[in-house]
């Protein structure tokens, strides 16, 4: 895998983009949460995508590929993500 993309920030706070870590699956699912319209469900819910990470990191294995999960990061802090999957159909 590449090196993480590091930018500086206007305060001087690095932000890096890796693959998620094992244990970032709280800040993930309440990033994903975040990002869904008010009152809507999500087809799998956030919690088993919490744990995936928590238990396996970002490279998360499903039925038909791998999904993968990226988190940005302001220093220890998680501050973005993005979770891909191959097409399912």
């Amino acid at each position: 895998m590449s090196q993480p993309e590091t930018r500086h920030t206007a305060d001087r706070e690095e932000l890096s983009v890796t693959i998620a870590a094992k244990g970032d699956g709280q800040a993930v699912a309440d990033l994903g949460a975040l990002a869904l319209p008010k009152g809507t469900t999500p087809l799998i819910p956030f919690t088993s995508l919490a744990d995936a990470i928590d238990n396996h990191g970002g490279r998360v294995r499903l039925l038909y590929g791998h999904g993968h999960c990226l988190t940005a990061r302001i220093g220890t802090n998680v501050v973005g993500m993005l979770y891909a999957t191959p097409p399912i159909r």
